[in-house]
């Protein structure tokens, strides 16, 4: 009895090692699972600038970029501070500049980044640079001016509006989000202004009335994003 007991368990061993061998032979067999997992290539393009530059490079080339970076999102924590506040005591003009700062400062970023992408050599190191931060920062910028924009046309604000719009437009020509709110502006200005042999100025279209005196100073501190009247900086609560 015990010998059939036996004979069976080899029998069974056999056989077990008899479809395993068999199974490594499919394609789906070789290699198993953890293999493939294993051999996974990383996705196409994608250049790890910290390890593939030595350190003298990269400090030159990414660390200004980084630090431009940096700046704008301590900018937009203070924005989002702001906005956590009660309701009742937020101040939306300190907001905006906050927002309108942080812009200005992916724009900074942006050109840092194309600088970066000329002090490299090889194409993928050039080609990453500009994927992994000048158009990111480049749309973040886009966004915000975007944000900045929109609050000043809703607040009546319209130069300011056009002007922001026109940044945009400066930035990505084919904006179509620009386009269509600077035609609304020119638009809105030109049915504001009064008859011909009415009391007023008279006259002009388009975008009189809404481009800036370059002499003036600036409305409601969105230049600098701060608040004139109370001289506040953002890089001071940095």
């Amino acid at each position: 009895m015990k010998r059939l007991v036996l004979a069976g368990l080899v029998g069974l061993l056999a056989a077990g090692l008899a479809g395993h061998a068999w199974a490594e032979q499919l394609p789906w067999g070789q290699g198993g699972a953890a293999k493939k997992d294993d051999a996974a290539p990383a996705a196409p393009g994608t250049v790890d600038l910290k390890k593939d530059l030595d350190p003298t490079l990269y400090g030159r080339a990414i660390k200004p970029i980084e630090a431009q970076i940096e700046q704008a999102e301590k900018v937009m924590a203070l924005h989002q501070k702001e906005m956590e506040k009660p309701e009742a005591k937020r101040n939306l003009v300190q907001a905006l500049g906050y927002k309108n700062s942080a812009a200005r400062l992916y724009l900074a970023a942006m050109q840092k980044a194309k600088a970066g992408a000329n002090i490299v050599t090889k194409p993928e190191q050039k080609q990453a640079i500009l994927d992994q931060y000048e158009k990111p920062s480049r749309d973040k910028a886009i966004a915000l001016l975007l944000e900045v924009a929109q609050f000043s046309h809703e607040q009546k604000d319209l130069r300011t509006a056009y002007a922001t719009y026109k940044q945009v437009i400066q930035i990505d020509a084919e904006n179509t989000q620009a386009k269509e709110a600077i035609a609304a502006l020119e638009k809105e200005a030109k049915e504001a202004i009064p008859r011909k042999g009415s009391r007023g100025t008279g006259g002009g279209g388009g975008d009189k009335g809404l481009t800036k005196d370059p002499n003036a100073p600036e409305d409601r501190g969105q230049q600098d994003g701060t608040e004139r009247d109370k001289g506040d900086d953002p890089s001071d609560n940095m």
